[in-house]
């Protein structure tokens, strides 16, 4: 009888000290979720009212961001609410929500901005591509030419209407498109030719001794000019292209040559010095 008395009591007092350790437990439960609740609701309040983001959202023009933080700052305040009345599931739930709207429109400002930036150096470098002026060029070369230019500059006024609408994600591919377009007028039309006169070479060695002391002459002026002249990225990577093509065809050339190969090498030479002519030109520099 003593033993299930005893039994009994043990029982209870177990019972009640689970009962008691749960209690404490949803108690230290529901301080750790007010903690939490506060840090966001300290969170929110700050990147709301941020200088950085303030400065952001007045310098862009994303107008889904701008609407997507003013819904976050209305759904702030009714936060405030329900967490004053002590409703903090509800609160929980829309502090949720009002940081992932504002997480999302961050990045549709960093978006946006890096995208005007891009805009902007994009058609700098439009801008500031100056083409060779062709002197010999034929009537169809000379229409192919205008009717480039026409699509360049159709192209440039395309992406500046995109812009002014700020989409400028659909201005950059329009600006790129043009800039390689005016590129390619580079390597696609002729220079002007470089008539020579009275010079006759009584051995193809001759010749060779001529063109190799032109291309140094012409290298130095390279060196000078690329040294001297401001470029954009893009011109600056054609330039390099042609550069480095250049040098491929001088080693080429005087590997024909110490084999032997003087009308082989005469032929890589004369390529080199074409590309080279063709950096002077993309510079504004006329042979």
């Amino acid at each position: 009888m003593r033993t299930l008395i005893f039994l009994l009591l043990f029982s209870s007092a177990l019972t009640l000290a689970i009962a008691q350790q749960a209690a404490v437990g949803s108690e230290q439960a529901k301080d750790i979720s007010i903690e939490q609740l506060r840090h966001k609701i300290a969170m929110v309040d700050y990147m709301l009212s941020s200088p950085v983001m303030l400065q952001r959202l007045q310098d862009s023009d994303d107008e889904l961001a701008k609407e997507i933080l003013a819904r976050a700052t209305v759904n702030f305040l009714e936060m405030e609410e329900y967490f004053d009345r002590g409703q903090l599931l509800e609160a929980e739930a829309i502090i949720d929500y009002v940081l992932r709207d504002i997480s999302a429109a961050s990045q549709l400002l960093s978006v946006s901005r890096r995208m005007k930036s891009k805009y902007q150096i994009s058609l700098e470098q439009l801008d500031s591509f100056v083409l060779p002026q062709w002197k010999d060029l034929s009537a169809v070369e000379n229409e192919f030419l205008q009717g480039a230019l026409n699509k360049v500059n159709a192209l440039r006024d395309e992406a500046i209407s995109h812009a002014q609408a700020h989409a400028y994600d659909r201005a950059v591919p329009l600006l790129e498109q043009a800039h390689r377009l005016k590129s390619s007028l580079i390597e696609k039309l002729l220079h002007e030719k470089t008539v020579i006169y009275d010079l006759a070479f009584e051995t193809i060695d001759e010749e060779y001794e001529y063109l190799n002391k032109r291309f140094y002459h012409y290298l130095e002026l390279v060196e000078l000019a690329v040294a001297e002249k401001e470029v954009d990225i893009q011109t600056r990577k054609l330039l390099d292209s042609y550069i480095f093509q250049s040098m491929t065809n001088l080693e080429a050339a005087e590997n024909f040559y110490s084999e032997g190969l003087v009308t082989d090498a005469i032929s890589a030479l004369s390529k080199s010095i074409k590309q080279q002519t063709s950096v002077l030109k993309i510079l504004g520099i006329t042979i």
